[in-house]
């Protein structure tokens, strides 16, 4: 279940509060919620790779999880 979900949809916060979401809360084995919607699109544009570059430089790492729970990557 996610635990970070940045509020990309709001029409009151911008791209970099959305950023900014994303830096105050990721912890480690955070699950972070963007949408995919029109809502979002203008912000996630901007928002998504600023905030996947801060993770990187942070030393985050990314996990894909497996389209069956069983199996282990």
């Amino acid at each position: 279940m996610w635990d970070l979900v940045t509020r990309d949809y709001s029409n009151l916060l911008t791209a970099k509060d959305v950023v900014n979401n994303v830096k105050k809360y990721a912890r480690n084995g955070s699950i972070i919620t963007f949408h995919d919607s029109l809502k979002s699109i203008d912000k996630l544009r901007t928002a998504l790779p600023e905030s996947l570059q801060w993770l990187k430089d942070q030393g985050y790492e990314f996990k894909v999880f497996p389209d069956n729970p069983d199996e282990t990557r």
